[in-house]
């Protein structure tokens, strides 16, 4: 019985005193430009992967709510519609850092960069490419691979290439 008591204690005790040092607290109010955001425009039954994209006038209302509050978008796709976001931003004012999805079929892979490649040499608002999002962690291509794909996006225009991936994934030999 004794027992039951002390436990309770202390975990009444351990309890209060986690509440009193994790009290709550407002963020400060921002008023600010945010420097920008990572953009997708699918809308509620809308895929890449079903083919089902966005409108303009969907991308352009999307773009211009964006384009009130901050200077640039990162994009994840140039399929379909998506291949317009930058021409909307630029209109908008808005940067660009175009990324492209890489994946373990090197045709549909070259498709991809050729359509990259086009939008970077037409929009001058495209300010960095980020290619292949954690494949070395998906292990969907091996480090070589990835390697020549980014080596051969550098030939572009003076514009950074680059590859996401968590950072643990850049620890392993």
């Amino acid at each position: 019985m004794r027992s039951t008591f002390y436990v309770c204690l202390i975990a009444a005790l351990s309890f209060g005193l986690w509440e009193l040092t994790n009290r709550p607290v407002d963020a400060p109010q921002w008023t600010g430009t945010i420097d920008g955001f990572a953009y997708s425009p699918m809308q509620p039954g809308q895929s890449p992967i079903s083919g089902e994209y966005p409108s303009t006038a969907e991308i352009e209302a999307d773009i211009a709510i964006l384009a009130a509050q901050a200077n640039s978008i990162r994009t994840y796709g140039v399929d379909g519609t998506l291949a317009q976001i930058p021409a909307i931003a630029a209109r908008q004012g808005l940067s660009v850092t175009l990324g492209i999805p890489l994946g373990e079929d090197a045709a549909i892979n070259r498709e991809q960069l050729e359509r990259l490649t086009s939008l970077v040499m037409q929009n001058s608002n495209i300010e960095r490419v980020i290619i292949g999002n954690e494949v070395l962690l998906t292990e969907t291509l091996t480090a070589a691979a990835l390697g020549e794909y980014l080596a051969d996006l550098r030939e572009l225009r003076d514009v950074p290439v680059s590859t996401a991936a968590p950072w643990h994934i850049w620890l392993q030999p």
